[in-house]
């Protein structure tokens, strides 16, 4: 499996602008980090920059916990947080 950063900034597009929802960004981001484990996931970058690699796993792991909720009717990450956290 492959991934780059124009990946991941459209999922965390797809997640602001509503056409995916946060359980469904969660999900990709849990195949993301299950290949990344077993080390079947190939991160691509510009140049080989290593950089770039650390901000597409932080990404995707902010993802992954993107539906968690801190009540019934709250997500613990708001909007604010998930643009902070686009890369």
């Amino acid at each position: 499996m492959e991934i780059n950063i124009r990946d991941v900034r459209n999922k965390f597009d797809e997640l602001i602008n509503g056409t995916a929802s946060r359980e469904d960004a969660s999900e990709w981001a849990q195949i993301l980090y299950d290949n990344d484990e077993k080390e079947t996931l190939t991160i691509l970058t510009e140049n080989g920059k290593h950089k770039e690699v650390e901000v597409i796993r932080d990404a995707y792991l902010f993802l992954l916990g993107c539906d968690m909720k801190n009540s019934p009717n709250e997500y613990l990450y708001d909007i604010t947080d998930i643009l902070l956290n686009k890369p």
